[in-house]
């Protein structure tokens, strides 16, 4: 253990809550900023336009309903990808929480949070060994016959990336 004190239980709590309602204000804060772009392309892109209602223009709403689609589509994925980011991220906060509460991992608090003062290296390998995070490591026996990989990719992936994985075997 190092000479510097350990903090308790509360006040490690309140640095973790300050980091975290820091970090909401910045994400939301670039969201609406994103938003707000995307806003005014379409507006700068669709001023008053209506089409006239000729097989064309049918052609022509037909497009842009389908654009429209696909850019919903994609703020969805968004949307499911920034949930699993903040899953992973709050797992990761208690882990290093605990850290910090056994003495591993030292901090010091900062206008924002908090900064860590343990090198990385160090922050790394505890969070790497604890259990919660052995689990996403994939099995010798996984990574020998191809499924961690093959579980990584998509469908339409997969047997490219197995060829790829078979011609290495034969190779080496």
């Amino acid at each position: 253990m190092s000479d510097k004190q350990l903090l308790c239980k509360e006040e490690v709590d309140r640095l973790f809550e300050k980091q975290a309602s820091n970090d909401r204000a910045n994400r939301e804060s670039s969201e609406k900023a994103v938003l707000d772009w995307i806003r005014s392309e379409w507006m700068r892109r669709n001023r008053g336009r209506e089409f006239p209602n000729d097989a064309l223009a049918q052609v022509k709403r037909w497009r842009e309903g389908r654009r429209s689609e696909a850019a919903g589509a994609r703020l969805e994925a968004r949307e499911i990808q920034n949930h699993l980011d903040d899953k992973f991220h709050r797992e990761y906060l208690e882990v290093l929480k605990q850290g910090v509460l056994e003495g591993a991992i030292q901090i010091h608090e900062t206008d924002y949070g908090f900064m860590v003062d343990t090198p990385m290296e160090k922050v790394k390998e505890f969070v790497r060994n604890h259990p919660k995070f052995q689990v996403m490591q994939p099995a010798p026996s996984e990574l020998k016959q191809g499924r961690f990989l093959l579980g990584t990719v998509t469908d339409w992936e997969k047997e490219r990336v197995n060829l790829v994985r078979k011609s290495l075997i034969d190779e080496f």
